[in-house]
């Protein structure tokens, strides 16, 4: 006893303990206390009154848990607790180790302490729920859930299904917030422009000496004023003395206008389809783009859906129990990066009517880009396959194209899954059931009541306090008017703006063509409905570009590859067995990535091939005869300069030597004379043989009309006179003429060797920037882009995506307003990971989501039902959400997405050795492989360009006829 009251009374407290715990009586007291402070401390820890941590298991809680929070809860609340577990667990000797293994050891520490606390209460299962949702993910077998779950490691099956279905409940609650933030815009801009107008309408009375209590549609315009100008148009006043808002921003103004007293006094003929000002530089009719994603509007999304087919095999088959076809429709919504929320919305561009098929079609400007930036593509190729280039010029090649949203491309999209619906989108009925369905998310459209099966009880008793599932619901009035949730009852005004009508804000619906084919067909199904909501108007089709570019690529490969030529030195067929790529087949479609691993590798030999016979180099990592002197004092731009010349010297030589698509853009091929009576309308090219009845009836529903409201005015038969005729021909032919130096090789036989190599490498490049202007969301290029693929879906028998081709280019330059145009040329993409160069096509994220569901329904078996489908559909999201949490929290590196390719230089050389060899980038008349006997250098001038106007001609009347304009 003396030690230790000697020890106390010293201070030296450590003494007194080693003390104590020499004599068991005390030691026995010691450990005893201690043990009773450490069971109070769990007992504080699992009380309902201070909830821990481990007892959160909602949405948020699980998708954002972290084991750093729990350890420093218990630093906090359960001191003892805590440095138990941790000087059980953690030697002297291994806490002096690195950060990671220290952290990961935390992490153990947490889940023991964890597994402790949940034995000890059962609602301190936050952690389980965790592993729980980790298994789900990776769709583990209910074998191992139960073997887990009886040491205490993760929750029953059962358990883990049920939070599943809490999930499900509120699934789409970001998507709702963001419908409420559009329908608050659609309030933001109401009242906006009823300050604006309230503003200056007494000022505009006086000015024009209009009376503010005689006013009527005929004799008052609309007012707009903005920026200090104010700009008069027609339609201001409705019958009921109310003004028409213009949400048309305008800065373009009468020149000489010296103060806000000038005013611009239009009429509605004037200025009808005519966006001037900030809007055509958005849609970029100006040629240049300003920075207008800087707006006060929350921005806009879209929903994206595709088909999901699964085949269920049958083990044991007889005659009732066969193998089956589910046929399931899966769907997203995703945020637009790009905000055009704060452009006009009111009405179309232009009539597509007034569009001239140049428009369709490439311009001498859009040829000279893809030079430009096939030019590009060539450069990358040559620095990263060829020595010299490696080493002198790689810092001088661009690895992105900047344009205008580079730096709203590189974000992070934010994308969540809306469900899986078993429907077959083939069935025209259950096609609208999907439509229908997505179209509950257009902002001003009111939700679908849910089945009470898939509401919780809560929401059947209609008490819930999930702000995230409620808040942005709209509650649809006796007279058909919809409002907001958070209205007043008694005010009927959110932020004290009045609102009558919540009118529809249409959003992008995205598919593949064929879904885009069935959607719209589905929804002309329903053009009788009696409300917007009836005929879905809320949905705009757009097409998505992936498996526009698969069939790009099938494209090449009907052209290219042919089984018969394996002989034909350097043809695909050749090489494909010259290296031994089995898996490369004819069919793109059953083998994508193994086509494109191969036909990467025969481009890249192609354009090294193509540069070494130009710059006369004998092999690959030679230095150029070229060679440019003190290249290794030239700055970065020299060099650029230097690469890019060359690159555009060896497509002078063999891509643009017959390649002028331009050429089809004649302007006479609009309208071409043809003998007989015609209707008479601009624009219009029916001729009939004589003037009676029918010319009579066509010109009473001539869809040209509508543009001029004025009778008909060529009564006369048109005839051609010779000197006419044989101009029109001359100018017809000349789309389809070759180049003198050309015909004249002809005459001397042609090379069809050269021009089969020449004319792949033409399509390989097209492909190649395709994909580049897709990794960095560049939708002007995108959009040129689609100008050629017209062409060349056109030509070889897509007529589908031919036609898709047109509508987009359409929608983008007439049909749709600028706020949608300009959606629909920008917002064609997602990014998963976030950064630069890595944006995918909207339709090959849904195919991810459909990978990521077969897994899950494959292990369903005949267990399907509505339910168990709708439970993975909801939860995708939630569960990749807890992967990436128990990855960070764990610190794992998870996987990167990049998959690790073997080296293929062996596979370059070998090509490059091969078209060496045949000298196939050397013109020597008469040569030919003999499955490819007659080559065209240029495929395209095989195209019939008076056709072709016409087909044109008639798909934009088509288009007119559903035009709202």
């Amino acid at each position: 006893m003396a030690p230790m009251v000697k020890a106390l009374v010293k201070g030296k407290f450590d003494t007194f303990a080693d003390s104590l715990l020499r004599c068991q009586h005390t030691k026995k007291a010691v450990i005893k206390r201690v043990v009773e402070e450490a069971a109070n401390e769990c007992k504080g820890l699992c009380s309902d009154l201070d909830k821990s941590y481990l007892r959160g298991n909602g949405t948020a809680a699980l998708t954002t848990f972290n084991w750093d929070a729990v350890i420093n809860e218990w630093a906090d609340r359960a001191p003892v607790f805590s440095q138990f577990l941790h000087n059980c667990s953690i030697s002297r000797r291994s806490s002096i180790g690195d950060t990671t293994s220290m952290k990961q050891k935390s992490c153990k520490i947490a889940m023991a302490g964890s597994l402790m606390l949940f034995s000890r209460n059962h609602k301190m299962n936050a952690a389980q729920y965790f592993n729980s949702l980790v298994l789900a993910r990776s769709n583990c077998d209910t074998m191992v859930y139960k073997r887990l779950n009886a040491i205490g490691l993760c929750m029953s099956y059962t358990s883990t299904l049920r939070k599943l279905d809490t999930f499900s409940e509120v699934f789409d609650s970001p998507v709702r917030k963001w419908k409420s933030a559009v329908e608050n815009n659609m309030c933001t801009t109401n009242d906006m422009n009823t300050k604006q107008v309230s503003v200056n309408l007494d000022v505009i009375h006086k000015q024009h000496g209009l009376s503010p209590n005689k006013v009527s549609g005929e004799d008052v315009s609309a007012v707009h004023v903005a920026e200090g100008q104010c700009e008069i148009t027609s339609e201001i006043y409705n019958g009921s003395n109310e003004l028409l808002l213009s949400k048309i921003p305008s800065s373009d103004t009468v020149p000489n206008a010296k103060s806000d007293k000038n005013c611009t006094l239009t009429s509605q003929s004037s200025t009808k389809h005519a966006y001037t000002g900030s809007v055509a530089m958005a849609l970029n009719l100006n040629g240049t783009s300003p920075d207008i994603t800087e707006t006060c509007f929350e921005p806009g999304y879209s929903v994206v859906f595709d088909n999901l087919d699964l085949h269920m095999k049958t083990r044991h088959m007889t005659m009732e129990k066969r193998n089956q076809s589910h046929h399931f429709v899966n769907t997203y919504a995703v945020k637009d990066r790009m905000n055009f929320e704060n452009l006009p919305d009111d009405k179309p561009i232009t009539d597509v009517l007034t569009l001239k098929n140049s428009t369709f079609l490439p311009t001498v400007e859009d040829t000279r880009n893809l030079k430009s930036d096939l030019a590009v593509v060539i450069a990358r190729i040559l620095c990263s396959d060829m020595g010299f280039f490696r080493t002198h010029f790689k810092d001088a090649v661009d690895d992105h194209i900047p344009h205008q949203f580079s730096k709203e491309s590189a974000q992070k999209s934010e994308l969540i899954p809306l469900g899986i619906l078993m429907k077959n989108e083939c069935i025209t009925e259950e096609c609208v059931d999907v439509l229908r369905y997505l179209h509950q998310f257009v902002p001003g459209a009111p939700y679908q009541a849910r089945p009470e099966s898939q509401m919780s009880s809560d929401e059947q008793s209609g008490d819930t306090d999930d702000e995230e599932s409620s808040e942005s619901f709209l509650n649809l009035k006796q007279d058909g008017t919809t409002m907001s949730s958070n209205i007043d009852s008694d005010s009927d005004q959110i932020g004290c703006v009045p609102v009558t009508k919540t009118k529809l804000k249409r959003i992008l619906c995205t598919g593949d063509q064929l879904s885009v084919e069935r959607a719209v067909n589905g929804i002309e199904a329903l053009a009788d409905g009696q409300t917007p909501e009836d005929r879905l108007e809320g949905l705009e089709m757009k097409i998505a570009d992936w498996h526009a570019d698969q069939i790009y690529l099938q494209t090449i490969w009907s052209e290219f590859y042919n089984t018969g030529s394996a002989r034909d030195e350097g043809t695909l067929y050749h090489l494909r067995n010259k290296l031994d790529r089995r898996n490369v087949v004819k069919d793109v479609h059953n083998d994508i990535n193994s086509v494109r691993d191969f036909h990467n590798v025969v481009l890249r030999g192609h354009v090294v091939a193509a540069a070494m016979k130009h710059l006369g180099m004998e092999n690959i990592d030679d230095k150029p005869r070229k060679f440019p002197r003190g290249i290794e004092v030239y700055t970065t731009q020299d060099k650029k300069d230097y690469i890019l010349s060359v690159a555009n010297e060896i497509l002078d030589k063999n891509v643009f030597t017959t390649f002028h698509p331009e050429d089809l853009c004649n302007d006479v091929f609009e309208s071409a004379p043809v003998p007989g009576f015609k209707c008479g309308y601009p624009g219009c090219d029916k001729v009939y043989k004589k003037k009676g009845k029918r010319l009579a009836n066509h010109r009473t529903g001539c869809i040209y009309r509508r543009l001029h409201q004025t009778t008909p005015n060529n009564d006369t038969e048109t005839s051609l006179p010779t000197n006419v005729q044989t101009d029109v021909d001359l100018v017809f032919g000349s789309a389809t003429q070759e180049p003198a130096d050309t015909i004249k090789k002809k005459e001397e036989k042609d090379d069809s060797i050269f021009n089969y190599h020449c004319s792949y490498l033409r399509m390989a490049l097209l492909d190649a920037a395709l994909k580049d202007s897709t990794r960095e969301s560049d939708g002007e290029r995108r959009l040129r882009y689609w100008k050629f693929l017209l062409l060349y879906f056109k030509l070889y028998g897509h007529t589908k995506y031919s036609i898709e081709a047109v509508r987009l280019l359409a929608q983008v330059n007439a049909m749709l307003t600028p706020r949608m145009a300009a959606k629909i040329k920008w917002n064609r993409t997602v990014n998963l990971k976030g950064g630069e160069g890595k944006n995918i096509p909207d339709d090959l994220a849904m195919e991810f989501l459909n990978k990521d569901a077969k897994k899950r329904l494959q292990r369903l078996g005949p267990n399907m039902t509505e339910l168990s489908v709708k439970r993975i559909g909801t939860t995708l999201k939630v569960l990749s959400d807890v992967d990436e949490s128990f990855d960070r929290c764990t610190h794992i590196h998870g996987k990167s997405g990049d998959h690790t390719k073997p080296g293929d230089k062996n596979d370059l050389l070998t090509v490059v050795s091969v078209l060496n060899k045949k000298k196939v980038f050397d013109f020597e008349s008469g040569r030919y492989h003999t499955q490819f006997p007659e080559f065209p250098h240029n495929r395209l001038s095989e195209l019939d360009t008076v056709k072709l106007h016409k087909w044109l001609r008639g798909l934009k009347e088509e288009f007119a006829k559903k035009q709202n304009v």
